[in-house]
């Protein structure tokens, strides 16, 4: 199954690295910064085809397609991680590939086509970066952290935009934290797992944004949870991670 989930995801990294930068049509879905492309639905053809075919008793959840998610075991995907980047010509975007069995996370895949960055997790051998054994960052001080944030503080839900604000201020701005991140959670936790960012914070994200991310960031050496320290699953609403002194700073900075 390892070598299987690296070939899908660089697969389907191959269609959207030919379409970028290429006329293709545009959908709006529920925002203006919720877009489906024609290269995410090829993507996603790719994929649950071959997972189909291989696996035909496999359940698969993905932001495109949905279908047969509540199966044993779940392949859950996103073909494109990344499409508003994507459509604006921005070289971030990613596929991301989980496989979950018995509500446990076991193999993870995030690629990168325009970098040929392939990161990959397995549940109990480690991180990796193209074959490469990878880890978190050390840093011990939220001060000197850089924080990869995905939190939403617009919208029409008062209450919860408040929320999310406190997190962000409590967190990033009282800590001087340096805020950064890419195009595509995915990638940003991926990079947690691989000492670039020290610190993930998700509060408005989907299980195919970063379901794979989360065991690449966990097998990297990051402690992970929800945002209020409960334990994280493959589906959790939200996700904290980094390595532990800064996972267990973050988390009193919110109290």
């Amino acid at each position: 199954m390892e070598q299987f989930i690296k070939n899908l995801a660089r697969g389907a990294g191959a269609i959207l690295r030919d379409g970028f930068r290429r006329k293709f049509k545009v959908k709006i879905k529920s925002a203006f910064y919720d877009l489906v492309t024609e290269y995410d639905l090829l993507s996603d053809k790719y994929i649950t085809e071959r997972i189909a075919k291989k696996y035909p008793t496999h359940g698969i959840l993905s932001e495109e397609s949905g279908h047969n998610g509540k199966r044993k075991n779940l392949w859950v995907i996103d073909p494109m991680d990344g499409t508003h980047a994507f459509a604006h010509g921005v070289p971030q975007f990613a596929v991301s590939i989980a496989f979950v069995s018995n509500d446990i996370l076991k193999y993870a895949a995030v690629y990168d086509p325009m970098q040929d960055e392939l990161f990959y997790a397995a549940k109990g051998k480690g991180a990796f970066v193209n074959g490469k054994r990878t880890s978190v960052n050390i840093a011990e001080k939220l001060n000197f952290a850089t924080v990869a944030t995905y939190i939403r503080v617009g919208g029409t839900a008062v209450d919860g935009s408040k929320k999310r604000r406190r997190i962000y201020n409590r967190v990033v701005i009282n800590n001087e934290m340096w805020s950064d991140k890419t195009s595509s959670p995915a990638l940003g936790g991926a990079y947690v797992g691989a000492g670039r960012f020290d610190l993930f914070i998700s509060t408005d994200l989907n299980p195919w944004d970063y379901s794979a991310a989360a065991l690449i960031m966990r097998e990297g050496g990051a402690k992970i949870s929800e945002i209020d320290g409960k334990p994280y699953r493959w589906n959790s609403p939200t996700l904290f991670g980094g390595n532990p002194i800064l996972h267990g700073l973050a988390l009193k900075a919110l109290k």
